[in-house]
């Protein structure tokens, strides 16, 4: 931003002369604004009727606790000197200066000379980790102890609490006791705060205890019977250095690479594209119900996870990443259960990168945590796959911002230097980061995105948008051959083509997957071939064109084997009926105690008609190792395989998108005008009081209060806001010197109060 914002005509006022936060917002520029919507996109939902009320958010709380989220640390430390009262440029040095623009263009900083919106104080109530002023913390003793603090300090006693702060304030300075300087120091370390039993008891100023010592005269200002803050002053004057500053991030440590990364990553990225395949084709075949809590039972995961031939994390994190792709959804029926949606036949289709590429999408937009599924959440629940219990907040942005960390590196780094980066970056939001660093960099292995701790070059490539193209150029080149073993396998040498993969994926199973995938022929996979309506010349002619060299014998005579075998036996509606031309056969199936539940009953030497509908009774013949096929009523052969289901549409988490700043801003400008029109001043509504009484609050100032009470009868008063909350505001009473509620909608009026005048 330059030093005078160039506004809308020649009314806009310059930095250094806004009556207001408002004001000064009117000064900016179109393009100042929507640059303002875009990294704060919480101050326009919903969009704000004109700048007043943006205004009112940009100081809220809330709003602005969320934009130091995404600060780092010497921008904290920044706003920390202000905070403090100091210079950021003679504090910190001069790259101060460029982040004193940064936080201006945040607007969590305006007018000339700088200071903060009225929500940071109470977002930062211990800047650089010191304890709030003597004064604010004197003001909010109890009288009895402060009572013993003058007495301990050698003061004549007063009633008044104001006058008993002033006092105390003039003669607080360092003790010249070594352990007592001991314990102001440990103190200060963590942040102004310490842990003491019985701080409220009365204390001798000669007792042995330096904590008892430094509590009796006011060194050490008990909260309640088990805390004690130390005042900010003596936070200071124990420091060398107020604030240390930390303009630039700690390095990446390098660490020695792991072979190929994008090698390696790329078979990682084939493996779970496979894995999401075998998912969506056991949820067509049996959708497993939806608990009534939510999520995927316990029993349904080690089932999945069974058919991946995978383990339950893993399987679980498919589950939850085909979800957030919108692949798999809750069936509409009355019992919902988990099926693939109808974008899953499209994704199936497509060829690996382009399935891939969707998948690492989903999964950095996802909030959920694979990490907590089988564990048990706040309210002692199981945490289950496909549930929202996994959900963690932190997660979407800590994928994001990890990845970005590790995208500017040369290679591997550890692990230990990565967090450090990452507390650096992002210095508040760690606290929830660092139990989600581990589960994150597993998860992110298991897409192929890192290798050990290095990302890959389509790692890099998913940050900045599709990332199709960069896995392509990693895999190997595609094969349209396999070679066929005469122990019944094959091997695809590389990867195969979208289409030919599915019909090996048909005929075969996949025995070992990898850079050569091998791919077992067994009776099973060759009747699977033939359920699907292929014919024994068929299936030999595929194996012709995909496989290298002359076809097995021995795999050939299996083909034949098979198809001898299949469709002895034939199902069709009747209730249903077998037919079979083999009477031999068709009394050993009717003979068969397996079958009993079928009801089989002969008609005829070459028909049965069985109690239950053609899918089942086939299912059941196979089951009892029989291999019948479905017939038509024309006598032809009919596929009666189970219809796969479908869920209606993706149901998996939705992601807000963000709105256009350009049209935000129009719509900010038009309401502006209405406001002129209609002849109005700046709005001071509810939000804007309870902005600048939060603001008070947190940082221990005194304000000038309006009120009406009960009876009509208004009056002015000075108070000192201690809290905010359902609809009251807590604050002493400098006229009453008591402690007292005032409801927020009886205010009539707020204005800040110098603290010295108070006090005097």
């Amino acid at each position: 931003m330059t030093a005078t914002r160039e506004g809308r005509g020649s009314e806009a006022p310059t930095r250094a002369g806004a009556r207001s936060l408002a004001d000064w917002l009117r000064g900016w520029s179109d393009e100042e604004l929507a640059a303002l919507v875009a990294a704060r996109p919480d101050l326009v939902v919903p969009v704000p009727t004109d700048l007043s009320v943006l205004a009112t958010r940009v100081a809220d709380r809330v709003h602005v606790g969320r934009a130091l989220d995404g600060l780092d640390r010497f921008s904290l430390q920044v706003l920390d000197a202000l905070l403090l009262g100091e210079d950021p440029a003679a504090l910190l040095g001069p790259g101060a200066e460029a982040v004193l623009t940064h936080l201006e263009d945040l607007a969590l900083v305006w007018d000339r000379p700088p200071r903060v919106v009225a929500g940071v104080p109470a977002a930062v109530p211990r800047p650089a980790g010191l304890g709030r002023p003597a004064s604010q913390l004197y003001r909010r003793t109890d009288r009895t102890v402060l009572a013993g603090m003058l007495a301990a300090c050698g003061l004549p006693p007063t009633a008044d609490r104001d006058e008993a702060a002033t006092r105390l304030v003039r003669v607080l300075a360092l003790p010249d006791d070594a352990d007592e300087l001991h314990v102001l120091a440990a103190v200060d370390a963590g942040g102004g705060i310490g842990q003491v039993g019985g701080a409220m008891a009365a204390v001798d100023p000669d007792d042995p205890s330096p904590v008892r010592r430094l509590i009796a005269r006011g060194r050490l200002v008990p909260l309640d019977d088990a805390t004690v803050e130390l005042p900010r002053e003596l936070g200071a004057a124990l420091r060398t250095t107020l604030i240390t500053p930390m303009p630039t991030p700690p390095p990446l440590e390098p660490e020695a690479a792991r072979g190929d990364l994008d090698a390696t990553g790329a078979l990682e990225a084939a493996e779970v594209v496979r894995l999401t395949a075998l998912l969506l084709d056991a949820l067509g075949d049996d959708p497993p119900p939806e608990r009534k809590s939510g999520g995927l039972g316990a029993r349904d995961l080690r089932s999945l996870s069974r058919v991946l031939g995978a383990t339950e994390q893993t399987t679980a994190l498919v589950a939850e990443i085909a979800y957030a792709a919108g692949l798999v959804g809750r069936t509409t029926s009355v019992d919902a259960a988990f099926a693939p949606t109808h974008d899953a036949d499209g994704w199936l289709r497509e060829e690996l990168p382009a399935r891939w590429d969707r998948l690492a999408h989903a999964w950095l937009a996802s909030p959920s945590v694979v990490a907590a599924v089988g564990g048990r959440d706040d309210r002692d629940a199981v945490v289950t796959a496909l549930g929202q219990q996994a959900y963690r907040p932190a997660a979407r942005e800590l994928r994001t911002a990890l990845l970005e960390v590790l995208a500017t590196a040369d290679g591997p780094v550890t692990r230990d230097s990565v967090q450090a980066r990452l507390d650096w970056l992002t210095p508040r939001r760690m606290g929830a980061y660092v139990p989600l660093v581990a589960p994150t960099m597993t998860e992110a292995a298991l897409l192929g995105i890192v290798v050990g701790d290095g990302i890959t070059s389509f790692g890099r490539a998913l940050l900045a948008g599709p990332a199709a193209a960069a896995l392509l150029a990693a895999l190997p080149p595609p094969v349209d051959h396999v070679l066929l073993q005469a122990d019944h396998t094959a091997v695809a040498p590389g990867p195969l083509p979208a289409d030919l993969a599915r019909d090996m994926a048909l005929v075969a199973d996949v025995e070992s997957p990898g850079s050569a995938t091998v791919y077992r022929f067994t009776p099973a996979t060759f009747r699977r071939a033939l359920d699907a309506g292929w014919t024994s010349a068929e299936v030999h002619a595929f194996l012709v064109r995909i496989g290298r060299g002359d076809v097995p014998q021995g795999l050939t005579y299996l083909v034949d084997d098979t198809a001898r075998r299949h469709g002895l036996l034939r199902a069709g509606v009747a209730g249903a009926y077998v037919r079979c031309d083999d009477e031999q056969l068709l009394t050993e199936v009717v003979a068969d105690p397996r079958l009993e539940v079928l009801r089989l009953r002969r008609i005829a030497p070459t028909v049965v008609i069985a109690q239950a509908a053609p899918g089942p009774l086939v299912d059941a013949l196979r089951t009892a190792g029989y291999a019948p096929v479905g017939e038509r009523a024309d006598g032809g052969v009919a596929v009666l395989g189970r219809e796969r289901t479908r869920a209606a549409r993706g149901v998996g988490p939705t992601f807000p998108g963000r709105s256009d700043p350009a049209r935000i801003v129009a719509a900010l400008r038009a309401g502006e005008a209405a406001s002129r029109a209609g002849g109005r001043g700046e709005r001071a509504g509810i939000s804007s009081t309870l902005a600048l009484l939060e603001g008070a609050a947190a940082a221990g100032s005194p304000v000038l209060l309006g009120y009406v009470n009960a009876q009509g009868q208004e009056s002015r008063r000075i108070v000192e806001p201690q809290s905010v909350a359902a609809g009251l505001l807590t604050a002493y009473d400098h006229r009453t010197q008591e402690q007292r509620s005032f409801a927020l909608h009886r205010i009539t009026e707020v204005q800040p109060v110098d603290p010295g005048d108070v006090v005097a």
